[in-house]
């Protein structure tokens, strides 16, 4: 390698040290709370507690994995506390995750009602959870 070479190299790496010591994650909220299901007539309930919730703060992210088995695609109603957050549409005969956006006021100190209906003829929701905004964390640089 050339002297050129080198000094290009040393000043690119000293860059890199200098961006990676200043933009790091100092804080990172790990809460992923996961929802326990019972499925009745059409529609999924369940009870969302504050033992489950820990604190979660409100933006956060509904993630479902939904599995639709009619034949034509399902349109599904995820809702909390009897407010809708999406209305996603699974095609026929396939799983589907799904990322929704719950930016309502929000008290994680209390129980929280959820419920996902659809009239399509066979689906199951597979996995029900909440989490920080899409997996995103707080960044603070230094």
């Amino acid at each position: 390698m050339s002297a050129s070479g080198l000094v290009r190299a040393a000043v690119l790496a000293g860059a890199c040290a200098l961006f990676f010591s200043t933009h790091v994650y100092v804080d990172f909220i790990r809460i992923r709370a996961k929802i326990v299901l019972a499925a009745t007539g059409g529609h999924v309930h369940a009870t969302a507690t504050p033992e489950v919730l820990r604190n979660l703060p409100a933006p956060f992210a509904v993630i479902a994995r939904i599995r639709n088995d009619a034949a034509a695609a399902g349109r599904f109603i995820i809702q909390i506390d009897g407010a809708t957050v999406c209305e996603p549409s699974v095609a026929a005969q396939s799983t589907q995750r799904i990322d929704c956006a719950f930016e309502r006021d929000w008290t994680s100190s209390v129980p929280h009602e959820v419920t996902v209906r659809s009239s399509a003829g066979q689906w199951a929701l597979e996995y029900l959870e909440f989490a920080p905004h899409h997996g995103s964390s707080s960044r603070t640089r230094r």
